[in-house]
């Protein structure tokens, strides 16, 4: 995997941070999200559901955006590209938003875990913006 893929910068899931947009503390290994600026200013999110309507809503952090990361719901606390990440919409995954959309690196890790759930809609990173809009 290319440094592109992968975020090296790790945060503590202690509730020592808050999502910035929902001012939650952030727990939850497997759905954070991460904004990293041009600036070198890092937003960070407890899920894909407050990074995208952050971004969306912030035309100044828009356009300054040099990566998004998600956490790769298969590897808790590791980052993933999100923009080719792959995404599962599940109830069951009760994500702290409850936007329950998950983030894979692969196709393997996404379909073991629709069905283990016995159900779920994937989605594109595309998908994913329009439905958090």
């Amino acid at each position: 995997m290319s440094s592109c893929d992968s975020m090296e910068v790790k945060i503590p899931f202690d509730g020592s941070i808050e999502c910035v947009h929902c001012k939650m503390n952030i727990f939850d290994p497997k759905f954070a999200a991460v904004i990293q600026t041009n600036t070198g200013k890092n937003y960070v999110f407890d899920g894909v559901e407050c990074m995208i309507p952050f971004y969306t809503q912030n035309r100044d952090v828009k356009e300054r955006i040099e990566n998004l990361w998600v956490c790769n719901y298969a590897q808790p606390g590791n980052f993933i590209n999100a923009r080719t990440a792959l995404y599962l919409f599940s109830p069951k995954l009760q994500s702290p938003m409850n936007g329950n959309v998950a983030a894979f690196d692969s196709e393997q890790n996404r379909e073991a875990t629709q069905k283990r759930h016995q159900e779920g809609r994937r989605l594109t990173f595309s998908e994913v913006e329009t439905k958090f809009l």
